[in-house]
């Protein structure tokens, strides 16, 4: 038993856990898939809950700046000016301190709210893009494959199909 310090003030992992408790009911073939996949969203989202304490405040102030910025075009240049350095030294810093490239997190963060957005409304693919920052459905959907192994539009079947409320 490891005890964490997990602080979920946005809610995410009680929002993935009231629709995984949603679907254990759910008789439908695809629904052990859609669990899974909840599963290994709510495990990605305490890891990253308990990343953030150890984060460094410039990564802190990097991901605040994307998530209320979400649905416009950020490039790295903006991002460095945000942390208030160079892009090359912002680029090798950020590197460091979060593990992965700073467009990489930003992808990630627009993928999570990509996911959430279809998870609890009924936005149709080019407005979810839109509204996460995607130039488009295709860019959206490589971008969602390639991190959640599973494409928005299969993604959103396999939730409605087993959602018996929608």
């Amino acid at each position: 038993y490891i005890p964490l310090s997990t602080h979920d003030l946005d809610g995410r992992v009680r929002e993935i856990a009231t629709w995984l408790a949603k679907e254990r009911r759910s008789v439908h073939e695809s629904s052990m898939e859609l669990r899974k996949f909840l599963v290994q969203a709510i495990i990605c989202e305490v890891i990253r809950l308990n990343s953030i304490s150890s984060t460094h405040k410039m990564v802190e102030d990097v991901r605040r700046y994307i998530i209320e910025n979400i649905s416009v075009p950020i490039n790295v240049s903006r991002l460095a000016k945000v942390a208030g350095m160079s892009k090359f030294a912002f680029i090798r810093k950020y590197g460091i301190l979060a593990g992965r490239t700073p467009m990489e997190d930003l992808r990630v963060i627009r993928v999570n709210h990509a996911r959430d957005i279809i998870l609890s409304t009924g936005l149709h693919l080019k407005e979810v893009a839109e509204s996460t920052g995607f130039s488009n459905i295709s860019q959206m959907t490589k971008t969602f494959r390639k991190c959640l192994r599973i494409t928005p539009g299969t993604f959103r079947k396999l939730s409605r199909g087993n959602s018996g409320s929608q």
